[in-house]
């Protein structure tokens, strides 16, 4: 059975309080902050703090394969941690294990043309802001079909 980790700063639509789920393939991990979109972050800090915690808590659920909604804003960030430390956070994530990011629409070619740039076999899925519809779908297709 993979294990399946979805990280987001905000919510997951469909699954705001539910922390994991499974089918007969798969184990799913939803990491989630549970930030209205509406109220923001405070400041930078608070939301490379938010970055912090979910890269941690990946590093906690040893992943075979991470789905993750990172935002314009978010981008520096989660590059600066992947690039420096993907290994101790996402031991089992291998170069034929791909870990896919959703981006809002607003940042898309940015977040594509940053993250391809440095890493191979990096999936990215355009979303609407803040990624929680997409997200939910994403688990509702694993859940249901155990693909992905």
């Amino acid at each position: 059975m993979k294990k399946i980790a979805i990280a987001t700063y905000n919510s997951i639509e469909g699954y705001k309080h539910i922390d994991r789920t499974a089918s007969e393939h798969n184990e799913v991990y939803l990491i989630q902050k549970h930030l209205d979109k509406e109220e923001g972050f405070a400041n930078e800090k608070d939301h490379y703090s938010a970055i912090d915690d979910i890269f941690l808590s990946l590093g906690k659920v040893n992943a075979d394969k991470v789905v993750m909604y990172i935002g314009l804003n978010g981008i520096e960030k989660a590059i600066s941690i992947l690039y420096n430390h993907r290994q101790e956070i996402l031991p089992n994530t291998s170069e034929n294990n791909k870990f896919t990011f959703v981006t809002c629409d607003c940042g898309y070619e940015i977040v594509k043309e940053k993250f391809e740039g440095l890493f191979d076999n990096i999936r990215i899925i355009k979303s609407e802001c803040g990624g929680d519809k997409t997200l939910g779908a994403i688990v509702d297709k694993i859940i249901k079909s155990g693909e992905f």
